[in-house]
């Protein structure tokens, strides 16, 4: 027996063509109210994402509820463009993912781009003027275990079942929101925490102990991540299926193929708004005199001055985001006694980028006054997140710099 709702379906089917959405499973709300569905898309030759919302004959989307869409009762569709958690695929582009949300409201609105209800605990934001009702939350797993994988179990805080894969070993399970959200792992054990909310996870290095307690693959075989007490194991389940890349020449770039004019501003502000439909939230300006058309403010929290930085240049090279990316790294202030704040940060690019196309890196930070020093760098073998480049220490990762650049808030 099943105290839970998950997806019914199971389906063999291809990798996803780049720049192609499809929904991969659904599953029924616990409380009878309408169904909720997951979609892939494959955004680039190496990156695919996920997203999770309510569905309604086919489409993914937001309910007018709780707030939102002025409680319409309508399934709004949310484009193709929108997606929320991603991760690298494998050589065959299969996407293998685990994600845990906490506390979504029924309508399916997240991240705070909707008018809706507020969970209690956070602040009000975006219009929202009323806290969710308890039984209006829902919380939510979901991921891709591989085109592999046939059957997961589940166990969250007593509402266990088990049931077949959808397309590519998708799966999605939705419970009324608990205080905890899985099977308690050993006091103390390197998997203690996995109950928690928690971001998307990629499991490229196979699926670790949280809601999913087993998966049964297409030769017969099943992983199971729990003990005989049912608590969680210190180990993983491999990725069955898994295509690995094959080995790669690294390219030698030499610092004329890598250079760059760079273009730095900065701004000490109160406010900061960012460019709605845009992924990631990019660009970010000041908006202390108003907010611009286009553009949201950002939930900074108590407002305080932020220097923001920007530092624009034209791609010299194609970065792939799966194994070059471009690097940036700025130094503290210098010749000031600030104490705190002041720089001493360092990023790569998290999209793909194509050679001669505009790149723009933004940082911010607690405003000290003094000159700045930075470097951006290629990386010919690197991936998103390999923030390895030191802007005051020689290249020791195989980068070559695009360009130096410093300047002075006063």
């Amino acid at each position: 027996h099943s105290s839970g709702t998950m997806a019914n379906r199971s389906a063999t089917s291809p990798a996803l063509p780049v720049g192609s959405s499809r929904l991969v499973t659904t599953a029924p709300d616990p409380r009878g109210d309408g169904s909720w569905g997951v979609r892939e898309t494959r955004v680039g030759p190496h990156r695919a994402c996920l997203l999770v919302g309510r569905v309604d004959h086919g489409r993914l989307g937001v309910l007018g509820r709780d707030g939102a869409y002025h409680n319409d009762g309508k399934l709004h569709p949310l484009s193709a463009r929108e997606f929320s958690h991603c991760g690298k695929t494998d050589a065959d582009g299969h996407l293998f993912l685990d994600v845990s949300l906490n506390a979504v409201v029924v309508s399916g609105a997240q991240g705070g781009r909707l008018t809706s209800c507020t969970v209690r605990g956070e602040p009000f934001a975006n219009g929202s003027q009323s806290y969710c009702p308890p039984s209006d939350l829902r919380a939510i797993f979901f991921g891709t275990v591989g085109p592999d994988a046939t059957r997961v179990t589940y166990n969250i805080n007593g509402h266990a079942g088990s049931a077949r894969t959808g397309q590519q070993g998708s799966y999605l399970i939705v419970v009324p929101t608990t205080g905890q959200t899985c099977t308690p792992g050993p006091v103390g054990g390197s998997l203690k925490g996995q109950c928690d909310d928690s971001p998307s996870m990629s499991t490229a290095h196979g699926l670790r102990p949280g809601a999913i307690t087993s998966v049964t693959y297409r030769n017969g075989s099943t992983c199971t991540l729990t003990n005989s007490d049912g608590t969680l194991v210190n180990r993983v389940c491999p990725n069955v299926g898994y295509a690995h890349y094959p080995p790669r020449t690294i390219p030698t770039i030499t610092a004329q193929q890598a250079h760059a004019n760079l273009h730095v501003s900065h701004v000490v502000t109160d406010h900061i708004c960012y460019k709605t439909g845009v992924k990631p939230p990019v660009p970010q300006i000041s908006c202390n005199h108003g907010i611009p058309r286009g553009y949201a403010p950002q939930q900074a929290g108590d407002n305080s001055p932020t220097l923001l930085v920007s530092v624009r240049f034209t791609a010299p090279l194609t970065a792939t985001n799966h194994h070059s990316v471009y690097e940036y790294s700025i130094g503290p202030a210098k010749g000031t006694t600030c104490k705190s704040g002041g720089g001493g940060v360092a990023g790569t690019s998290m999209t793909p980028i194509a050679k001669g196309t505009p790149v723009l890196f933004t940082d911010q930070e607690t405003p000290c006054p003094g000159t700045y020093q930075g470097v951006v760098s290629y990386q010919p073998n690197g991936h998103p997140g390999r923030d390895s480049l030191l802007w005051d220490q020689p290249i020791h990762d195989g980068s070559t710099i695009v360009s130096h650049f410093r300047f002075t808030v006063r």
